[in-house]
């Protein structure tokens, strides 16, 4: 009533107090306007990362970047870390994460080699994770370099059987 009245005296307030108070109202409302602006620029920001998100997530044969998902993981946390999409950039990121180490550890290990069935299934894990990464890039070399070896051991062996070997 006071702040609609025209006339402070009608309400019974003199009108110095009617004009402060119309006043503080002026900047509350103006305060909660500017608040809702950046909560909707902050949404609007929110519903372009998720879609960018969900896209990856989504794409059956797009592949990613471990950069990327480590981008996509930092920009995740300025979110609810409630929304799904967020829980489910988060266990992407700590997946490729837990691979490559493991992948790291054993491609470069000096105490043990990699077998063709462990280096083949550390192969498959990357691909199913949809990355491209220099991991999967060296495990993939060292395993058609293997299988090269492989076919030329059996061909040796094969012309060994018949008495004909080649040395190579």
């Amino acid at each position: 009533k006071i702040l609609q009245s025209p006339d402070a005296k009608s309400v019974g307030i003199d009108s110095e107090l009617s004009q402060l108070l119309r006043k503080n109202w002026s900047l509350l409302v103006e305060e909660q306007l500017t608040r809702l602006e950046k909560l909707g620029a902050h949404r609007d920001e929110f519903i372009k990362w998720s879609k960018a998100a969900q896209s990856i997530i989504a794409a059956k044969d797009k592949k990613i970047t471990i950069e990327a998902v480590k981008e996509l993981t930092q920009h995740s946390r300025k979110y609810p870390s409630s929304a799904d999409i967020v829980q489910k950039i988060q266990s992407l990121f700590q997946r490729v994460s837990k691979w490559q180490d493991r992948a790291n550890s054993q491609i470069y290990s000096r105490e043990k080699r990699l077998n063709m069935q462990e280096a083949k299934a550390l192969c498959e894990e990357g691909d199913k994770l949809k990355l491209v990464c220099q991991e999967l890039k060296v495990l993939r070399n060292a395993i058609r370099s293997s299988r090269s070896w492989l076919n030329r051991l059996k061909k040796c062996r094969m012309e060994q059987q018949s008495g004909l070997c080649a040395s190579e």
